[in-house]
């Protein structure tokens, strides 16, 4: 897996394991743990897979005290002109953070709380290989914190676990967004899980549902379940090393042996190892490579004997019934992939609550492909979707109307009359000619709240995805959108002489040297006009250009884009396909499902089966924007008034 590794948060970092067993104390701050949890008086959970849907329920109970806990304790971090995050952990102001956040010891940092204030803090120590470092708050506090969890408290593939932090840098307009995940496989210097974390999240915290700080960002590679994480022993092992602004290497001659030395001595045997896969796997290694198992080996000798490619041999095999996997001795105790928190064991129970939400989803394809996903709003056959999904679809000209059709779920297609689009929120309201349709039954949770779960429902009963709500609505603000095109230096006039390579422009049918003389019957009679009538749209909308190629007209569609950063082309690539409108929304909430673009423009119902609002688009690795049930209700009222009579 890790030879999957593309980047990471900033940069990439080799992972290591601490091997000094008398580093193993804990900070003194955890001697307020006992007090802290007495205050808290948080409830838990045992159950290791949600069977039930009141095992759903009972988790979201648990999750949100703890959520408020995690996103009070979240702070964002600027140093330079760079941002990211870190987690408080103690009353006095000790906040963790990633080692390629903080760089060197003793440099100065801002740092803004959850409540906004801004307050200074000085860079310490770091365990530069495993890719910790800490941080002191100028100030005596006190600070609201979380916790480390006690180092004897292990934790394991499984485990329920949530995220907080900044993806993107600091944003006053939101609180740190929540993500609830599971833990994948974890060892003593790296632990993954399926919490989606990406960039700007470095350094924040994931956290187990008893409130207790495990881990912290690091990097991302592959989908949104390859998130990496420091353990939070790696700081515990070195903590007053770390508060002296000392920086450590905490990495062995080889992480992956590493992992078979239970005693941290740097030699290993097959007596150290308790029964279980890490000793199976170790006696595997021991025919394989020809070594005697029972006697000591040097990590160090071991490695140069066996060589570097231990990761590419594969050898599946269940550990127990559908709970840990082998993926390859590099990852011994992984949780499968069937019991991630979006994969199929809890979509399959949470079919239980999707069936009559499948009767009013619907798939809405143009030209014979599917672009979005849609709602029936309306038993006479009103649907809503996704309009900037629905307008780039159409494959005929840009003045012709789009040919639509709806797949409802009996397998019914009904061709649709494309009767308002609502910029603002990028809706499209539909009419098909059917009756007594199953339609949306709303609910009456006007707000969702965080940490409440939501389900993204298909036109079959297996839901495409589930999730947490991990931001409240609010106003969604809008980039301008970007064509990508050049101009002539040489001309006045729209003259096309470049177009960039991979943006909206390049996807279209326009051409080097055609000249642009209206947008959407807006005529431009020169390039500035033509940017400054542009930047009106926002990334996602499609645009009628009126160009003029050798002496004839012809209209040509457009569909605008985001301007490209190319720092941020590897990390888009691990986001997984975003929606070209995602952005630009009056008020819409976030929740942490993966969906794909076309997978927009559905319900999104909660644990009774009621739906809390549409999906309007996949944002950004992290989760999905949703408008409310109250306000699709509010401009469907709208629609109905305006069109009265049926169509």
């Amino acid at each position: 897996m890790m030879n999957h590794l593309r980047c990471t948060l900033s940069v990439i970092f080799l992972a290591a394991v601490a091997a000094n067993p008398s580093l193993c104390q804990a900070p003194p701050e955890l001697d307020t743990l006992a007090a802290l949890e007495a205050e808290a008086n948080l409830p838990s959970i045992e159950k290791e897979f949600l069977m039930r849907i009141d095992d759903f329920r009972e988790l979201e109970t648990v999750l949100q005290p703890v959520a408020r806990k995690a996103i009070a304790a979240t702070v964002g971090v600027r140093l330079g002109d760079a941002y990211a995050s870190g987690v408080i952990v103690s009353r006095d102001g000790f906040v963790l953070t990633a080692a390629h956040v903080s760089g060197a010891p003793g440099r100065s940092v801002r740092l803004t709380l959850s409540d906004g204030r801004t307050v200074k803090g000085t860079t310490l120590g770091q365990n530069t290989d495993v890719d910790g470092a800490l941080i002191k708050i100028d100030g005596s506090g006190p600070w609201p914190f979380l916790p480390m969890a006690d180092p004897s408290v292990v934790t394991r593939p499984g485990d329920w676990c949530l995220a907080t932090g900044h993806p993107g840098g600091y944003d006053r307009n939101r609180p740190a967004p929540l993500r609830l995940g599971r833990v994948i496989s974890v060892n003593g210097y790296r632990l993954r899980s399926d919490c989606p974390i990406e960039p700007g999240d470095s350094g924040g915290p994931l956290v187990d549902l008893r409130g207790y700080v495990i881990g912290v960002h690091s990097r991302i590679y592959d989908d949104a379940t390859g998130n990496l994480h420091v353990p939070i022993v790696t700081y515990q092992r070195t903590w007053d090393r770390l508060k002296q602004s000392q920086v450590s290497a905490l990495g062995p001659a080889s992480s992956f042996l590493a992992q078979f030395d239970f005693d941290q001595d740097g030699q290993l045997t097959l007596a150290e190892l308790p029964d279980g896969p890490r000793r199976d796997a170790y006696q595997r290694l021991g025919k394989t490579f020809d070594f005697d198992v029972e006697q000591p080996q040097e990590i160090s000798e071991l490695r140069a004997r066996i060589g570097l490619d231990l990761s590419k041999r594969r050898n599946v095999q269940l550990d127990r019934p559908g709970r840990i996997l082998f993926r390859s001795p590099g990852e011994l105790e992984t949780l499968s992939d069937y019991y991630f928190t979006r994969g199929m064991a809890a979509l399959n129970v949470l079919r239980n609550v999707t069936e009559d939400a499948s009767r009013w989803t619907v798939d809405v394809l143009v030209d014979g492909q599917q672009v979005s996903t849609g709602t029936i709003v309306g038993s006479d056959g009103w649907i809503v979707t996704k309009a900037s999904e629905v307008e780039a679809g159409r494959r005929g000209a840009a003045d012709e109307p789009p040919r639509i059709v709806c797949h409802l779920f009996d397998s019914k297609r009904y061709g649709a009359k494309l009767v308002q689009v609502d910029r603002q929120y990028d809706l499209a309201w539909l009419k098909i000619e059917a009756t007594d349709l199953a339609s949306v039954q709303w609910s009456g949770d006007t707000s969702p709240q965080v940490g409440h779960w939501v389900i993204s429902t298909s036109r079959g009963r297996t839901p495409l995805s589930a999730g947490v709500v991990s931001v409240p609505a609010r106003e969604i603000r809008s980039s301008p959108g970007f064509m990508g095109v050049g101009g002539s230096p040489t001309r006045t006039d729209a003259y096309v002489e470049s177009i960039v390579q991979g943006s909206g422009a390049a996807g279209s049918d326009l051409r080097p040297g055609d000249v642009i003389v209206a947008v959407n019957d807006v005529k431009v009679p020169t390039f500035a006009a033509l940017s400054t009538e542009v930047r009106r749209f926002v990334g996602g909308d499609v645009i009628a250009l009126r160009v003029v190629r050798e002496g004839e007209e012809q209209m040509i569609a457009v569909r605008l884009g985001h301007r490209i950063d190319p720092k941020s082309q590897d990390d888009a690539a691990m986001s997984g396909r975003l929606s070209e409108r995602r952005d630009g929304f009056p008020f819409a909430f976030t929740h942490d499902s993966v969906l794909l673009p076309e997978e927009c423009g559905g319900p999104l119902i909660d644990l009774d089966g009621k739906a809390v609002g549409i999906n309007i688009a996949r944002s950004q690795r992290t989760g999905s924007l949703a408008l409310s049930a109250a306000t699709v209700q509010r401009l469907f009222q709208a629609v109905q008034q305006r069109f009265p009579t049926p169509l």
